[in-house]
Protein backbone atom coordinates (compact mmCIF):
# COMPACT_ATOMS: atom_id res chain seq x y z
CA UNK A 1 0.00 0.00 0.00
CA UNK A 2 2.53 2.24 1.02
CA UNK A 3 4.21 1.64 -2.49
CA UNK A 4 1.31 2.20 -4.31
CA UNK A 5 0.87 5.76 -2.19
CA UNK A 6 4.25 6.91 -3.81
CA UNK A 7 3.72 5.96 -7.36
CA UNK A 8 0.29 7.81 -7.17
CA UNK A 9 2.31 10.62 -5.81
CA UNK A 10 5.38 10.37 -8.24
CA UNK A 11 2.33 10.54 -11.16
CA UNK A 12 0.58 13.55 -10.10
CA UNK A 13 4.05 15.16 -9.99
CA UNK A 14 4.74 14.52 -13.02
CA UNK A 15 0.96 15.63 -14.59
CA UNK A 16 1.87 19.50 -12.63
CA UNK A 17 5.58 19.34 -14.38
CA UNK A 18 3.69 17.94 -17.77
CA UNK A 19 0.94 20.53 -17.32
CA UNK A 20 3.66 23.60 -15.95
CA UNK A 21 5.83 22.64 -18.70
CA UNK A 22 2.93 22.83 -21.69
CA UNK A 23 1.72 26.55 -20.09
CA UNK A 24 5.15 27.93 -20.15
CA UNK A 25 5.69 26.62 -23.95
CA UNK A 26 2.23 28.30 -24.77
CA UNK A 27 3.08 31.44 -22.96
CA UNK A 28 6.59 32.09 -24.45
CA UNK A 29 5.24 31.68 -28.47
CA UNK A 30 2.43 34.17 -27.51
CA UNK A 31 4.46 36.75 -25.66
CA UNK A 32 6.49 37.91 -28.08
CA UNK A 33 4.02 38.53 -30.39
CA UNK A 34 1.81 40.25 -28.00
CA UNK A 35 4.52 42.31 -26.75
CA UNK A 36 5.37 43.68 -30.31
CA UNK A 37 1.80 44.01 -31.14
CA UNK A 38 2.28 46.27 -28.05
CA UNK A 39 5.16 47.80 -28.89
CA UNK A 40 3.86 48.54 -32.45
CA UNK A 41 0.65 49.70 -31.81
CA UNK A 42 2.36 52.26 -29.44
CA UNK A 43 4.68 54.06 -31.54
CA UNK A 44 1.64 54.42 -34.37
CA UNK A 45 -0.81 55.47 -31.29
CA UNK A 46 2.81 58.30 -30.64
CA UNK A 47 1.93 58.93 -34.13
CA UNK A 48 -1.58 59.76 -33.87
CA UNK A 49 -0.69 61.69 -30.89
CA UNK A 50 1.86 63.89 -32.96
CA UNK A 51 -0.58 64.30 -35.64
CA UNK A 52 -3.50 65.92 -33.41
CA UNK A 53 -1.37 68.33 -31.43
CA UNK A 54 0.14 69.19 -35.21
CA UNK A 55 -3.51 70.32 -36.10
CA UNK A 56 -4.37 71.47 -32.60
CA UNK A 57 -1.67 73.99 -32.67
CA UNK A 58 -2.36 74.95 -36.65
CA UNK A 59 -5.91 75.26 -36.68
CA UNK A 60 -5.17 77.04 -33.09
CA UNK A 61 -3.33 79.91 -34.89
CA UNK A 62 -6.09 80.10 -37.85
CA UNK A 63 -8.57 80.28 -35.56
CA UNK A 64 -7.04 83.61 -33.91
CA UNK A 65 -6.34 85.15 -37.15
CA UNK A 66 -10.02 84.13 -38.11
CA UNK A 67 -11.36 86.01 -34.99
CA UNK A 68 -8.75 89.01 -35.39
CA UNK A 69 -9.85 89.61 -38.52
CA UNK A 70 -13.87 89.71 -37.92
CA UNK A 71 -13.58 91.68 -34.61
CA UNK A 72 -13.51 88.50 -32.04
CA UNK A 73 -15.41 86.40 -33.61
CA UNK A 74 -16.04 82.85 -35.40
CA UNK A 75 -20.43 83.03 -35.84
CA UNK A 76 -20.94 86.75 -36.98
CA UNK A 77 -22.96 88.55 -34.46
CA UNK A 78 -26.20 90.55 -35.57
CA UNK A 79 -23.69 93.72 -35.16
CA UNK A 80 -22.35 93.21 -38.18
CA UNK A 81 -22.80 93.68 -41.72
CA UNK A 82 -21.31 93.09 -45.17
CA UNK A 83 -22.23 95.88 -47.17
CA UNK A 84 -18.80 97.09 -47.48
CA UNK A 85 -18.23 93.72 -49.82
CA UNK A 86 -16.53 92.13 -46.91
CA UNK A 87 -18.35 90.93 -43.32
CA UNK A 88 -17.48 94.10 -40.80
CA UNK A 89 -17.46 93.75 -36.83
CA UNK A 90 -18.87 96.73 -35.05
CA UNK A 91 -17.45 97.72 -31.81
CA UNK A 92 -19.61 100.72 -31.72
CA UNK A 93 -22.94 101.69 -33.32
CA UNK A 94 -24.36 104.53 -32.50
CA UNK A 95 -22.62 105.09 -29.39
CA UNK A 96 -23.56 101.30 -27.76
CA UNK A 97 -20.47 99.43 -26.56
CA UNK A 98 -20.49 96.20 -28.58
CA UNK A 99 -17.09 94.74 -27.59
CA UNK A 100 -17.10 91.29 -27.16
CA UNK A 101 -15.63 89.97 -23.66
CA UNK A 102 -12.75 88.01 -23.30
CA UNK A 103 -14.91 85.44 -22.22
CA UNK A 104 -16.80 85.54 -25.57
CA UNK A 105 -13.66 85.70 -27.60
CA UNK A 106 -12.88 82.84 -26.05
CA UNK A 107 -16.08 80.51 -26.63
CA UNK A 108 -15.49 81.88 -30.10
CA UNK A 109 -12.10 80.33 -30.83
CA UNK A 110 -13.09 76.89 -29.19
CA UNK A 111 -16.49 76.83 -31.36
CA UNK A 112 -13.96 77.39 -33.98
CA UNK A 113 -11.34 74.35 -33.17
CA UNK A 114 -14.27 72.11 -32.60
CA UNK A 115 -16.02 73.22 -36.14
CA UNK A 116 -12.39 73.00 -38.22
CA UNK A 117 -10.37 70.25 -36.56
CA UNK A 118 -11.08 67.47 -38.47
CA UNK A 119 -10.65 68.88 -41.36
CA UNK A 120 -7.12 68.81 -40.56
CA UNK A 121 -7.68 65.45 -39.07
CA UNK A 122 -8.26 64.07 -42.28
CA UNK A 123 -9.45 61.03 -40.60
CA UNK A 124 -5.95 59.90 -40.23
CA UNK A 125 -6.12 58.18 -43.38
CA UNK A 126 -2.15 57.97 -43.64
CA UNK A 127 -1.50 56.80 -40.49
CA UNK A 128 -4.06 53.95 -41.09
CA UNK A 129 -2.14 52.81 -44.27
CA UNK A 130 -0.37 51.07 -41.50
CA UNK A 131 -3.03 48.38 -40.89
CA UNK A 132 -4.27 50.59 -37.27
CA UNK A 133 -7.61 50.95 -36.43
CA UNK A 134 -8.73 54.74 -35.21
CA UNK A 135 -12.10 55.55 -34.23
CA UNK A 136 -12.56 59.68 -33.53
CA UNK A 137 -15.52 61.32 -31.44
CA UNK A 138 -16.06 65.09 -31.33
CA UNK A 139 -14.05 67.03 -29.85
CA UNK A 140 -14.50 69.71 -26.69
CA UNK A 141 -12.56 72.96 -26.26
CA UNK A 142 -11.67 75.41 -23.74
CA UNK A 143 -9.49 78.41 -24.30
CA UNK A 144 -8.25 80.92 -21.87
CA UNK A 145 -6.66 83.94 -23.26
CA UNK A 146 -3.82 85.35 -20.45
CA UNK A 147 -1.66 88.54 -21.47
CA UNK A 148 0.71 87.44 -25.00
CA UNK A 149 -0.64 83.48 -24.83
CA UNK A 150 -3.45 81.73 -25.49
CA UNK A 151 -3.78 78.11 -24.18
CA UNK A 152 -6.16 75.55 -25.73
CA UNK A 153 -7.29 72.80 -24.00
CA UNK A 154 -9.40 70.07 -25.89
CA UNK A 155 -10.49 66.37 -25.24
CA UNK A 156 -10.95 64.24 -28.63
CA UNK A 157 -11.85 60.62 -27.61
CA UNK A 158 -9.27 58.94 -29.74
CA UNK A 159 -9.16 55.14 -29.87
CA UNK A 160 -6.33 53.27 -31.45
CA UNK A 161 -6.41 49.06 -31.91
CA UNK A 162 -4.60 46.63 -33.90
CA UNK A 163 -5.21 43.09 -33.45
CA UNK A 164 -6.71 42.30 -29.96
CA UNK A 165 -4.31 45.43 -28.30
CA UNK A 166 -6.37 48.74 -27.94
CA UNK A 167 -4.93 52.07 -26.76
CA UNK A 168 -7.39 55.37 -25.38
CA UNK A 169 -6.34 59.18 -25.88
CA UNK A 170 -8.58 62.39 -25.34
CA UNK A 171 -6.59 64.94 -23.65
CA UNK A 172 -4.48 67.60 -25.54
CA UNK A 173 -2.99 71.05 -24.74
CA UNK A 174 -1.25 73.77 -27.08
CA UNK A 175 -0.34 76.91 -25.84
CA UNK A 176 -0.03 80.09 -28.32
CA UNK A 177 2.55 81.88 -26.64
CA UNK A 178 3.87 84.57 -29.73
CA UNK A 179 0.43 86.28 -30.58
CA UNK A 180 -0.13 89.21 -28.34
CA UNK A 181 -3.82 89.10 -28.80
CA UNK A 182 -5.14 90.74 -25.52
CA UNK A 183 -2.37 93.23 -25.91
CA UNK A 184 -4.56 94.35 -29.59
CA UNK A 185 -7.59 93.54 -27.87
CA UNK A 186 -6.69 96.21 -25.21
CA UNK A 187 -5.84 98.92 -27.35
CA UNK A 188 -9.21 98.42 -29.23
CA UNK A 189 -11.19 98.45 -26.31
CA UNK A 190 -9.05 101.99 -25.75
CA UNK A 191 -10.08 103.45 -29.00
CA UNK A 192 -13.99 102.89 -28.40
CA UNK A 193 -13.49 103.68 -25.22
CA UNK A 194 -12.21 107.07 -26.15
CA UNK A 195 -15.15 107.39 -29.09
CA UNK A 196 -17.49 107.26 -26.46
CA UNK A 197 -16.15 109.83 -24.39
CA UNK A 198 -15.76 112.25 -27.39
CA UNK A 199 -18.16 110.92 -30.66
CA UNK A 200 -18.32 114.12 -32.43
CA UNK A 201 -14.19 114.04 -32.91
CA UNK A 202 -10.82 110.87 -33.29
CA UNK A 203 -7.60 112.22 -31.55
CA UNK A 204 -5.12 111.22 -34.19
CA UNK A 205 -2.42 112.27 -31.85
CA UNK A 206 -3.82 110.11 -29.10
CA UNK A 207 -4.14 107.17 -30.91
CA UNK A 208 -0.89 107.06 -32.67
CA UNK A 209 0.59 107.69 -29.23
CA UNK A 210 -1.29 104.91 -28.07
CA UNK A 211 -0.15 102.36 -30.88
CA UNK A 212 3.40 103.28 -30.97
CA UNK A 213 3.94 102.57 -27.12
CA UNK A 214 3.08 99.05 -27.42
CA UNK A 215 4.85 98.79 -30.90
CA UNK A 216 2.23 98.01 -32.70
CA UNK A 217 0.28 99.97 -35.90
CA UNK A 218 -2.62 101.27 -37.08
CA UNK A 219 -4.61 101.99 -39.83
CA UNK A 220 -8.72 103.79 -40.22
CA UNK A 221 -9.76 103.48 -43.59
CA UNK A 222 -13.11 105.45 -43.99
CA UNK A 223 -15.46 103.70 -44.95
CA UNK A 224 -19.19 106.09 -45.50
CA UNK A 225 -19.79 109.34 -43.89
CA UNK A 226 -20.33 107.97 -40.56
CA UNK A 227 -18.30 104.64 -40.83
CA UNK A 228 -14.83 103.84 -39.70
CA UNK A 229 -12.60 101.14 -40.02
CA UNK A 230 -9.76 100.05 -37.18
CA UNK A 231 -7.27 97.68 -38.09
CA UNK A 232 -4.67 97.34 -35.33
CA UNK A 233 -1.12 95.10 -36.72
CA UNK A 234 1.53 93.76 -34.47
CA UNK A 235 5.08 93.01 -36.26
CA UNK A 236 5.65 91.09 -33.56
CA UNK A 237 3.15 88.63 -33.33
CA UNK A 238 3.36 86.95 -37.19
CA UNK A 239 0.60 84.15 -38.35
CA UNK A 240 1.49 82.87 -42.31
CA UNK A 241 4.94 85.54 -41.98
CA UNK A 242 2.30 87.91 -41.72
CA UNK A 243 1.63 90.64 -39.02
CA UNK A 244 -1.10 89.98 -36.71
CA UNK A 245 -4.02 92.12 -37.08
CA UNK A 246 -7.31 93.02 -35.12
CA UNK A 247 -10.03 94.56 -37.41
CA UNK A 248 -13.33 96.33 -36.14
CA UNK A 249 -15.69 99.31 -37.05
CA UNK A 250 -16.79 102.47 -35.43
CA UNK A 251 -20.15 104.02 -36.66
Amino acid sequence: MKKRGQAALFIILGIIVVAIIIFLLIYTSRAPKEVGQISSLSFETQSVKNHVEFCIAKTAREAIAYIGNYGGYFQLPSHSTVEFNTPIVYHLYNNQNLIPSLNRIEHELAAYMDSELFFCLENFKDIKKSGIEIQQGESLTEVLIEQNKLEFNINVPIRTKKGDIEISISSFSVTIGDIRFETLYNIGKQIVNQQLSDPNSLCISCLTELVTENDLQLEISQLDNSTKLFTIKDKNSLINNQPYQYTFAIK
